[in-house]
């Protein structure tokens, strides 16, 4: 079982099924601009995981830093492009629509590139 969930839409309650309110929403809705910074946003979460939807456009880790999280980190491109380096072995993976990477805890990495003229839509699922 999944514990306790957080779900960031909307909640409806069939009155025809004996069942909890279910939830629905579409990872494309609203999408911010991006323009002017990257966007996080939280689509589900509880004790054991956080899944965050990232918009992108033109964004990169700023210069010299270098991402480190405490656990693994599954990342897909719904939608556009982008570039991951990793600090071992400076290592670069360009990641197209659909393409998904698992980011093993205590891993340095940084969002080298995404396309400065389209959103890049990723999908992050942090698992703790």
């Amino acid at each position: 079982m999944c514990g306790d969930i957080v779900l960031n839409s909307e909640s409806r309650y069939s009155k025809y099924h004996n069942m909890p309110s279910l939830n629905r929403s579409n990872i494309y809705a609203k999408l911010p601009s991006a323009k002017l910074k990257e966007v996080f946003q939280i689509v589900l979460q509880n004790k054991k995981f956080r899944i965050e939807r990232i918009v992108s456009c033109g964004q990169v880790t700023e210069p010299g830093k270098w991402l480190k999280e405490l656990h693994d980190e599954w990342v897909i491109v719904l939608k556009g492009e982008g570039k991951l380096r990793f600090e071992k072995g400076n290592r670069l993976v360009h990641v197209r629509e659909g393409d998904y990477i698992l980011i093993p805890a205590h891993t340095s990495h940084r969002v080298a590139w995404t396309h400065p003229r389209k959103k890049t839509v990723w999908l992050a699922v942090h698992c703790r």
